[in-house]
C-alpha cells in the first residue's frame, strides 16, 4: 500500500498563514453544517396515572407454622442468651466480646463459649450459626471451638492444635530457608 501526498510549496509566510486560513474556514464550514440541530416534533400530552399501593395482606398461617417460628426464635435466643449471661459471669463486656478484637483477654473467654455452646447448650448447631452468634466466619469459630477444648483439657483437641503448631513452624522454617538461598 502506498501514499501519495503532495507537499504544498510556499514563496513567503504570508501567503502560508493565507492558506491556513482558508483550510480552517473550509473546516468550520463543514462543521456547521453537519452539527445543525434536527427538527423536534412537539411531544403528545400523556396520560399520567397515579401509583396507589395495595394494602398489606394479613398473612394468616397455620398453627404448626407459629409453632415452628416460635421454636426457631427460642433456639436463636438461646444462644444468644446464654452469651449475654456468661459475659456478666466472666466480667466481660458483651459489646468487647463481639469486637473484630483479638486482645488476649478476649479471645480465650470467646473460644470458651464457643466450646460451651456447640458441646452443652446447642450441640446441633452448625458452624455457620455459631458464627454469625459471634460475627465471624465458621472457620474462626471451628479454631476457636478447638482451642476452648483444649484449654477444658480435651486430649484429642490438644494433639489437634500441637499438630497445627509444628505445621506452622516447618512452614515458617522453609520460608526462611527458602529466603536464605
Amino acid at each position: 500500500m502506498s501514499i501519495d501526498i503532495q507537499a504544498a510549496t510556499y514563496a513567503s509566510s504570508a501567503e502560508m498563514q493565507a492558506a491556513h486560513r482558508a483550510r480552517q474556514q473550509r473546516f468550520a464550514a463543514a462543521a456547521r453544517r453537519v452539527l445543525q440541530e434536527p427538527e423536534i416534533a412537539p411531544r403528545k400530552p400523556c396520560e399520567v396515572i397515579e401509583f396507589v399501593p395495595a394494602p398489606p395482606r394479613i398473612v394468616q398461617q397455620d398453627a404448626h407454622v407459629r409453632t415452628w417460628q416460635l421454636w426457631r426464635f427460642e433456639q436463636v435466643a438461646l444462644c444468644q442468651t446464654y452469651i449475654r449471661r456468661r459475659c456478666e459471669e466472666l466480667g466481660v463486656d458483651h459489646d468487647e466480646l463481639m469486637s473484630p478484637s483479638r486482645s488476649r483477654a478476649i479471645v480465650p473467654i470467646r473460644d470458651k463459649l464457643a466450646y460451651e455452646i456447640k458441646t452443652s447448650v446447642k450441640p446441633d448447631i452448625t458452624w455457620h450459626e455459631l458464627g454469625r452468634h459471634f460475627g465471624r466466619e465458621h472457620t474462626a469459630i471451628l479454631t476457636a471451638f478447638n482451642r476452648g477444648a483444649a484449654a477444658a483439657g480435651n486430649q484429642e483437641r490438644i494433639a489437634w492444635i500441637e499438630r497445627r503448631k509444628a505445621f506452622a513452624k516447618e512452614r515458617y522454617e522453609r520460608a526462611r530457608a527458602h529466603e536464605a538461598s
